[in-house]
């Protein structure tokens, strides 16, 4: 039986990236909690997982593209139509060429696209787009 997109989501949380999960599921509790208004609209992409072949192509075909950011903020501020987050987990990690291009086309089209170091900085950087 085919795996899921969310069973494949939550059981590929390795090692490598587990810092990294553990302080998203973080950031999107203590958003939801700070930000009723918002609650529900910062959004997590399920990119970059470890996922077969079939899996991966099937992805793909669906619109899953290579560098795009992990969190994506659906609520426009000032000029920006909306915050999109790729995060690194504090002190460790690099955002890759891929990533890097992608954020360039996003702040292009009028997105607020940034990498986040860590779970404070994320928040820091949510609350100064919010005001």
């Amino acid at each position: 039986m085919a795996e899921s997109i969310y069973q494949t989501a939550v059981t590929c949380l390795t090692k490598r990236n587990y810092k990294e999960s553990k302080e998203q599921e973080a950031l999107i509790e203590w958003f939801d909690l700070s930000y009723k208004k918002y609650e529900k609209l910062l959004v997590y992409v399920p990119n970059g997982q470890d996922v077969g072949p079939k899996t991966g192509a099937r992805l793909k075909r669906m619109g899953l593209r290579a560098g795009f950011p992990d969190l994506v903020l659906f609520v426009p501020s000032g000029i920006w139509s909306g915050l999109i987050l790729e995060f690194k987990p504090t002190d460790s990690g690099t955002v890759g060429k891929e990533q890097k291009i992608m954020i360039t086309r996003l702040t292009a089209q009028g997105y607020c696209a940034l990498a986040v170091n860590g779970l404070d900085e994320a928040m820091r950087i949510i609350k100064d787009y919010l005001g």
